[in-house]
Order: structure tokens, then sequence, then C-alpha cells
């Protein structure tokens, strides 16, 4: 098994980051599109988040799958290369 170099570990750091950061935005957005006409208070605003339940479920697993990749991707991470 070849050794990263630290600039690569860097790189590939900074990418698991950045797909973190997408999944939990992605989870938050599915979260709200999906609770949001059970406590929205407006008929309007609950009229247009009750059409959009497929879209809340699809950011929601979107989401999920991101962040359990991050988590794959932190496990099987090589021990950061001393300098």
């Amino acid at each position: 098994m070849s050794s990263l170099s630290q600039r690569q570990w860097d790189a590939q750091r900074k990418s698991d980051q950045d797909l973190l950061i997408k999944g939990i935005i992605l989870v938050l957005i599915g979260l709200v599109i999906v609770v949001s006409p059970y406590v929205a208070q407006g008929d309007i605003v609950q009229g247009v988040f009750a059409k959009a339940p497929a879209v809340g479920w699809f950011s929601l697993v979107l989401g999920a799958a991101f962040v359990l990749r991050f988590g794959l991707r932190r496990k099987a991470v090589p021990p950061r290369p001393e300098q």
C-alpha cells in the first residue's frame, strides 16, 4: 500500500470534510421540507410544502448517504504522513 504525501492527505481530508458539510446541509433541507407541512402556520405555506414530500425525502436520503460515505472514508483513511 502506497502512503499518501502530505499534500494528497490534506486534499483528501478537505474532500471528506466537504462531503460531510454537503450531507448535513441536505439532511437539514430534507427535514425542513418533510416536517414543515405539519408545523407551518399559514395555509399557503402548508400547501406549498405539502406538494413536495418526494423532494424532501430525496434530500434526506441523499444527505444521509453523504454522511455515511464520509464515515466510511474516515474509517479507511491512512494515518497522517510524517513530515
